[in-house]
This record gives structure tokens, sequence and C-alpha cells, in this order.
């Protein structure tokens, strides 16, 4: 680099020093001369500064980072209300609505591909204007095939153009995107740490850095409201129930691949426990909390026939039973009793 600066000043002054032969009337372009000269500094000093920007871009702990940024503002977008701002009757069980759309028609893809989006204005709309009941039955992040069953729908009239319709609201492209898939940016992070584990990479750090950023969405997840899946018009008649996403199959997206493969991996075994003991104090439905305590069962089996020595097989059980006492106390909490004194 200083030899550079030196060749660039040597430069310079040969530039002032050119002089035009006033006999044969030689132009000298001093200014063209001059600009050029800088611009092409300025282009080295770019591009110096473009190859820093790559070098530190591609580091693991940046890459998951970013990743990791782009999961929480889909879980901010898509699942914006905290538990308790607005109360929706969730309803799991078989409703009148459905009951009308499984004699209905069933609507098939006419595309391939992952569905990236469903425009569900365009759904409701539709649903109104043909006084329908649609039922989805695939969600953004599913792959789809020509013919395959993604709706359901009453009362179809010309059932070849709802088809038309109902397709033209569902965006398919090639590859899976954040945009109304929360699982998408999930499998970004275990991809990274799955790698991680690999043998010929054998990163056990940044694993543990894609479990703490997996730990703080999922913990975020379970703090928000997941909206109702039956869409109403301006009426207030059900048109559209959708195929939602549920906590337990967002947790388990996160973490049940780092599990099977950190099963050699002591460390990060132990790392995983203890993300989901501290996102434990966040879980507040009840449904949230059976899948966390699944989970921690699974681990409990494994951890009996994992290769750790005695004392490392102990402390994952004991924190395990940590955990769930953890998760025992936040029900009481939930259900306002009063918690029991562990002193």
């Amino acid at each position: 680099m200083r030899r550079f600066w030196e060749r660039v000043s040597i430069a310079l002054r040969f530039l002032w020093a050119i002089r035009g032969d006033e006999d044969f009337g030689t132009f000298v372009p001093h200014l063209s001369v001059g600009v050029g000269l800088i611009g092409g500094m300025l282009s080295f000093v770019v591009f110096i500064s473009f190859i820093n920007h790559v070098a530190e871009a591609i580091q693991a702990t940046n890459v998951v980072k970013s990743v990791a940024h782009d999961l929480s503002d889909a879980i901010d977008r898509l699942f914006p209300e905290e538990i308790g701002q607005s109360r929706h009757e969730h309803d799991d069980a078989a409703d009148e609505e459905s009951d009308a759309v499984s004699t209905g028609s069933t609507i098939r893809s006419t595309k391939e591909g992952y569905l990236q989006a469903i425009d569900g204005e365009t759904l409701l709309h539709l649903a109104r204007k043909e006084d329908l009941v649609i039922q989805l039955r695939c969600r953004p992040g599913d792959f789809l095939i020509k013919e395959m069953p993604i709706a359901a729908a009453s009362s179809v009239a010309d059932i070849d153009e709802v088809n038309k319709e109902i397709n033209q609201c569902f965006l398919v492209g090639s590859r899976r995107t954040p945009r109304q898939d929360v699982e998408c940016a999930i499998l970004e992070l275990v991809e990274v740490a799955v790698r991680a584990l690999s043998p010929g990479i054998n990163d056990p750090q940044t694993a543990i850095a894609c479990l703490n950023y997996l730990g703080a969405a999922v913990a975020k997840l379970a703090e928000r409201e997941f909206p109702d899946p039956r869409r109403r018009d301006k009426d207030g008649k059900v048109r559209v129930i959708a195929f939602p996403l549920r906590f337990s199959s967002a947790f388990s997206t996160a973490f049940d691949e780092i599990r099977r493969h950190s099963q050699n991996t002591f460390s990060v075994t132990v790392h995983l426990v203890k993300v989901i003991g501290v996102l434990a104090h966040q879980v507040r439905r009840t449904h949230d909390r059976e899948a966390v305590l699944q989970f921690l069962d699974i681990i409990e089996a494994e951890a009996t026939d994992c290769p750790h020595n005695i004392d490392d097989r102990t402390q994952i059980l004991v924190l395990v039973n940590n955990v769930r006492q953890t998760l025992s106390v936040e029900s009481l909490r939930s259900d306002g009793v009063s918690q029991p004194s562990f002193d």
C-alpha cells in the first residue's frame, strides 16, 4: 500500500511537469489527465473497501446475525400482537364452516414449486363474491405439485373457474422466502448450525450461536398471539379458513435437526437444553408447554444411550429436570396460582 501511494505521488509530480511545445502548438489536457488519475485512485480505494466488506460479511457470526435479523422481522410482521392484546376465539375442533367445506369441491394446484405467499385479500373477496367458504390445505413454505389438493370450497357452481381464480391467489416460486413463511428463516439458521456440526467442519461455537438466536426467536414467538385461522368478511361471516402455523411446529423445526446432529457433541447438547430453559420462561399456552415437555422427554431418553460419560449424562439430565421445574412454575403463574418456594 505504501508503494502504491509513492507511485501516485510520482505520477502527480510528472503530471504538473508536463509542458506543451509552443513552436508546434502541442496541447496537453492537464484537467482530463488529472481527473482520470483521481478517478483511478478512488476506484482503487472503493475496490479495497469492497474486498474488506466481503471478507467481513462471509464470516459465520455475521451470516448468523443477518439471518437472525430476517427471522425477527418475519415474526414481527406476521405475528404483531402479543398475548393479551387481543382475544381471538380459537376453535381447533371441526365447526359448522369446516363441515360445510368438507362436503364441497376440492381445489387442485395448477402450478409446481414452493408456495411463497397467498393473496388473502383477493381470496376473501372471491369467497364473498361467489358466496363460498374456502378452507386452505397448505400454507406458505409448502411445496406444491400439479393436481395436488390445496383447498376446498363449498357450493361451487363453476368449479373450473373458481379453481383458476383461487390458484391465481397463490404465489409459487422456485425457493422458499420468509415473506409469509417464518419457518423459512428458522431453517436457514438450522442449516448453518447443522453444517457447523458436520465432521468436515466441526465448529460447535457457530452451532451454539445459531441456538442462541433460535432460542430468542422461538421465545418471541411464544409471546405472540397466533391469528385466528378463520377470516371473515365485513358482515362477519367466515369466508376463508387458513392452515395456520402452530408453535409446536416452529419449535420442532428450530431444534429437532440440531438435536439429532449434536448427540455426539456434548457442549452443543448442553447449550440446547440451556436455551430451552431460558425460553421456557416465555411459554404461556398449555399446548406450547406440552410441545416443550415432549422435546425434553426425547432428550432425556437419548441421554441414557448417548456416548458421553456418566458425569456428562448426569449434567444433561439435571438441566432437563430444571427446565421442567421452570415450565411448572410458569404454568402456575399463568393460571394465577401462587408460586411454590424453592428456597
